[in-house]
């Protein structure tokens, strides 16, 4: 038998899914005669969250595959009585205590058929416990013995996977059977089965960005030849009637993406992912309180421009929210060359590889503050930030004026997986609140395979780079089980 300390031991698997809130106490009749009781918990930790390393694009994280397992480094256990009083506190380290912390996570249901393998025992519990509330990777200094559960610290948004945090809570459960103590008196035998669950989601985005240029000067020529041709044939047509007419009697088409032969020769689509330079998440909370399941308030810069600070830094993607509060460290992506973005890949991707189609862009997100995903709701915005004004001539790179250089996601719907359509559904909101949320952005699956468009020669086919963080696009997104979502751009004009 596992004996903790000198009065308690556990047993303990984890699943995680939902929000913790610590709920009022409900009274549980003290044990017989006051005796002490031995308790074993089971704690499941369900999902797994990864965010972004400090202000660089080299290495980006891995892909994290729906349904992966969580990642919990260390397990904190309070014991209170009914009034959230801390009795007793345990420490599990992963690292320190394998065979403990395994026998915490176990995933078997307790019974008193396997209660000396699953999980771990804690013997000799005062009879004042009543509740166990379980914290996993917490931050901050641990409560101690007396202090009340209401006092756990506030946790921030934290730039590593390890660090993410889970909550949960229990009651003591009899088992119908008691065991001997040291004396030889009978002592209860109870459980505790907990549900830890995350606080955050994570937005997974593979890059692929274009633009459509003239195939060369002569074709931009040509063009604009053919444009006054038909304002000589039709000279009362309006700007809207010239480009109907381009595309209907002329066929210069490119509709979701596939090009017609006409429009070809005039038109190419060329890949621009090797000039995003930074990507940041805007409109986010910065902690979050245990005890009442509250967020600090959202942080969200309204411009690009400088408003008393310079809130975004195209020089070294560094991010300043409400004054001097930087934020690069969990919100921001940065690379002065834009270098080493490859396909992006996040469909189908290995659990481990360093195949750079494995790689996205990765953000924590705490989804308590969130109340819609839509384009007038309140979700994270996500912005990408592209080298403009000098391209590099000897790789053909596209010219991008500075008033087009970013590109934004301002809102989120359901991938109806038909990329070419409008027809979508709204995220499950409630399904969002269970936490641990894999939103995985592809955008391979635009435009016929070529990504968002940023700039556009083709007057018929927008270029969504916008001068500033009020002008952007609505994505779509699937939502699966970490649980992964998946999100595709939804192209709106304010």
């Amino acid at each position: 038998m596992h004996n903790k300390s000198s009065f308690w031991g556990i047993v303990f698997p984890i699943v995680v899914a939902f929000p913790f809130v610590l709920p009022a106490c409900s009274k549980i009749e003290p044990t017989e005669d006051y005796r002490p009781q031995n308790i074993l918990v089971t704690l499941v930790i369900h999902g797994q969250v990864n965010s972004p390393r400090v202000a660089t694009i080299n290495p980006l994280p891995d892909f994290i595959p729906n349904n992966s397992i969580a990642t919990a480094n260390y397990i904190d256990l309070y014991f209170t009585d009914n009034d959230g009083k801390v009795i007793m506190h345990e420490h599990v380290d992963k690292q320190n205590n394998k065979a403990e912390y395994d026998r915490l996570t176990a995933t078997a249901p307790i019974n008193e058929q396997n209660e000396s393998t699953v999980g771990l025992k804690f013997l000799n519990v005062p009879h004042e416990v009543r509740k166990l509330h379980v914290i996993v990777n917490a931050q901050g200094t641990p409560l101690q013995k007396d202090q009340n559960i209401s006092q756990l610290p506030i946790q921030q948004l934290t730039p590593h996977h390890t660090q993410v945090v889970y909550i949960g809570e229990g009651n003591i459960t009899p088992m119908g059977s008691s065991e001997p103590n040291t004396v030889g008196s009978d002592i209860p035998l109870q459980k505790i089965e907990l549900k830890a669950y995350a606080v955050m989601n994570r937005f997974q985005i593979g890059p692929k960005f274009c633009s459509i240029v003239f195939q060369n000067d002569g074709m931009a020529k040509a063009y604009a030849e053919l444009k006054r041709e038909i304002l000589t044939q039709h000279p009362n047509y309006n700007n809207q009637q010239l480009l109907t007419e381009l595309k209907t009697t002329y066929k210069l088409d490119f509709r979701n993406g596939t090009p017609t032969t006409e429009w070809s020769r005039y038109f190419k689509v060329v890949d621009i992912t090797s000039q995003l330079q930074g990507v940041f998440m805007n409109r986010f909370a910065k902690t979050y309180t245990p005890t009442n399941n509250k967020t600090s308030p959202l942080l969200e810069i309204l411009s690009y421009r400088k408003h008393g600070n310079n809130e975004y830094n195209k020089s070294t993607g560094e991010l300043l929210i409400a004054g001097d509060n930087d934020i690069t460290a969990v919100a921001s992506y940065f690379d002065a060359t834009g270098k080493g973005f490859g396909a992006g890949a996040i469909e189908n991707a290995p659990t481990a590889s360093t195949n750079q189609a494995n790689k996205v862009f990765a953000f924590n997100f705490f989804y308590q503050p969130i109340t819609a995903y839509g384009a007038e709701g309140n979700a994270p915005k996500l912005h990408f930030f592209f080298r403009s004004g000098q391209p590099n001539n000897t790789k053909g790179e596209v010219v991008i004026p500075n008033e087009k250089a970013f590109l934004n996601v301002k809102g989120y719907v359901l991938d109806a997986d038909d990329y070419t359509t409008d027809n979508h559904t709204n995220l499950d909101y409630a399904d969002m609140q269970k936490g641990a949320k894999l939103l995985n952005i592809d955008f391979r699956k635009f435009n016929g395979g070529n990504g968002p468009i940023l700039t556009s020669d083709d007057e018929n086919v927008s270029g969504w780079g916008q001068p500033d963080i009020d002008i952007s696009f609505v994505i779509k997104v699937t939502v699966v089980p970490w649980i992964s979502v998946e999100h595709t751009p939804e192209f709106s004009e304010d």
